[in-house]
């Protein structure tokens, strides 16, 4: 995209941004739009994908490994930080059951990434407001980015009711959050996304797919962190150093995927995001 900016990984928050692109945000409506109208506005998910409660195929199996290895990533006695993060993430998805059975589960994180993958694909084709019209968010067109954003959120990221759908959602918001610093969207000029390319697309859906393979991982072993008893500035140091080792190992092959021209509520979308999860977890669990 033209005017886009690189992207320099996560980062601390920034007062300045927006309150949708923050994963604690919850279901908070954008301020120039009233809540009624944009709770009215009604998400198009692929009903294919559909399936938030899915429950973890290993309920019952012992995470010892996988919390022991990253408290020892943590702690700093697993060797070198890359070493001890792969040790760590291996553990992880073993105690998932595999790649598989990992992909299998996260059908929220399938079905938020593309639902977002889509939508920006048809931003690409047809300009943001084109867009908008096309999956039922006309009340928003015309307005900023920030109000824009938030419809988006709301529309495309489930509501946060379960675990695994408040997962879904921060991958969805940091995916978000990740675009609106790329783009400099602080001016509230939306209509800078009329630029995006199939590049663009490519990084908002990877970009939910590795949020969403985090924010799993920290979200089911968190209370590592917290038995750790270090602080709140060595936590978000350590959380930061294991978001950059995902995107680092997590390096989704989809440069030749045609995602502009790909129907992303059909079937075939449907094996193709599982693929791509099974990737994501195959190259964490065997990266060393």
């Amino acid at each position: 995209m033209g005017t886009s900016k690189s992207y320099g990984g996560p980062k601390d928050r920034i007062p300045l941004l927006p309150s949708w692109a923050f994963p604690d945000a919850g279901n908070e409506q954008p301020s120039p739009t009233s809540p009624e109208d944009i709770s009215s506005l009604q998400p198009v998910i692929p009903n294919s994908l559909q399936n938030s409660n899915q429950q973890s195929p290993v309920s019952n199996m012992n995470w010892r490994a996988a919390k022991s290895s990253l408290g020892k990533a943590f702690s700093g006695s697993g060797g070198s930080t890359n070493k001890s993060f792969a040790r760590a993430g291996r553990s992880y998805v073993r105690a998932l059951g595999g790649a598989r059975k990992a992909a299998s589960s996260s059908a929220t994180g399938r079905s938020a990434a593309a639902a977002l993958g889509g939508f920006f694909a048809d931003v690409a084709k047809n300009g943001i407001n084109g867009a908008l019209q096309n999956s039922g968010l006309s009340l928003v067109v015309g307005k900023d980015a920030e109000t824009v954003f938030a419809a988006i959120t709301n529309a495309f990221a489930p509501s946060g009711s379960s675990r695994e759908e408040a997962i879904a959602r921060k991958a969805v918001s940091e995916a978000l959050e990740a675009l609106y610093e790329r783009c400099s969207l602080e001016d509230g000029d939306i209509t800078t996304l009329d630029r995006m390319d199939a590049d663009d697309v490519r990084n908002v859906f990877e970009g939910v797919v590795n949020a969403y393979i985090y924010n799993r991982w920290l979200g089911e072993l968190e209370l590592v962190i917290e038995k750790k008893a270090i602080s709140a500035q060595d936590a978000i140091r350590l959380e930061r150093q294991v978001k950059e080792y995902i995107s680092e190992c997590v390096k989704l092959d989809i440069k030749n995927v045609d995602v502009l021209n790909m129907e992303w509520n059909s079937p075939s979308s449907h094996k193709f995001v599982e693929k791509i999860f099974t990737e994501a977890y195959s190259l964490l669990e065997g990266n060393e």
